[in-house]
């Protein structure tokens, strides 16, 4: 029994899935090149997140100081405001016992 099969279109069926398969390999390749160049903005985008906390504690640090130097300074003001206001006071006494010496 003499039977040919013709193979042609098993051949065109196997260049097909070949050329599919070398496609889905070039878009695996793509992915993952780009899941790297993301990968790598992430870690910098971390390290810049990192960078600005630190930058950040140290402003809240110094904002804290800042604070207390204000207090002290009105701290300060106030005894110098109940001083001057003391030393009014005594100079008004002072007149007013040269004043009763003069009468």
């Amino acid at each position: 029994i003499g039977c040919k099969l013709d193979l042609q279109p098993l051949h065109s069926v196997i260049t097909y899935l070949l050329r599919k398969v070398e496609d889905q390999s070039q878009w695996i390749a793509h992915g993952q090149v780009t899941a790297q160049r993301l990968q790598v903005r992430l870690e910098a985008s971390e390290k810049r997140t990192v960078v600005n906390e630190k930058q950040m504690e140290a402003m809240a640090w110094r904002i804290s100081a800042l604070e207390a130097q204000v207090q002290r300074m009105s701290e300060a003001q106030a005894q110098a405001e109940e001083q001057r206001v003391a030393d009014v006071a005594g100079a008004r006494r002072g007149v007013h016992d040269v004043l009763r010496l003069l009468e």
